[in-house]
């Protein structure tokens, strides 16, 4: 199971966005059963409403969309520019490719 979060923070110095991309082997095999993160980029894009926390940000600006290629190979494609922070390729037996669309 992939799923995707953006999530913005706020507070003195402390202000920040961004988006994750986590992955849950759903047999528990992995990772004792719970979600690993295998992207990770700060800003999560153009955030629609800073300091506003809605479903308005959800996805961040990049138009993050996930698809199962086959069921050992994810594809993440997205619009725009990220720099990932964290950028894993292979994760319990998944491929994982990241596409600029």
């Amino acid at each position: 199971m992939a799923t995707a979060h953006t999530d913005q923070h706020g507070g003195f110095g402390s202000a920040y966005v961004d988006t994750v991309v986590s992955l849950k082997k759903l047999n528990g095999t992995v990772n004792r059963g719970k979600p690993f993160d295998v992207l990770e980029y700060p800003d999560g894009g153009p955030i629609h409403s800073s300091y506003v926390l809605s479903d308005e940000n959800a996805g961040g600006g990049v138009n993050l969309k996930m698809k199962w290629i086959s069921a050992t190979h994810l594809e993440i494609d997205y619009s725009g520019n990220i720099n990932p922070d964290l950028q894993v390729i292979r994760f319990g037996g998944v491929d994982i490719t990241l596409h600029r669309r």
